[in-house]
């Protein structure tokens, strides 16, 4: 069964990362990879139950 979507989806490609364009201030240990385990509504300040490392499903239907 087919899902829609209401927010545009995104690919790696349409993200552009330009060398210095980053501030001084954005450093790697302030970067989080946190993963929101369970939804929570829009708005909350952060997911009750988050995992400390980053997360993605598989494109591939048999593995997700």
């Amino acid at each position: 069964m087919a899902r829609i979507y209401d927010e545009p989806s995104r690919t790696f490609g349409e993200y552009l990362l330009i060398p210095g364009f980053s501030s001084s201030e954005c450093t790697p240990d302030k970067v989080s990879l946190k993963t929101p385990l369970v939804k929570y509504k829009k708005g909350s300040e952060q997911s009750p139950i988050t995992l400390n490392i980053p997360m993605v499903s598989a494109i591939m239907q048999s593995v997700s």
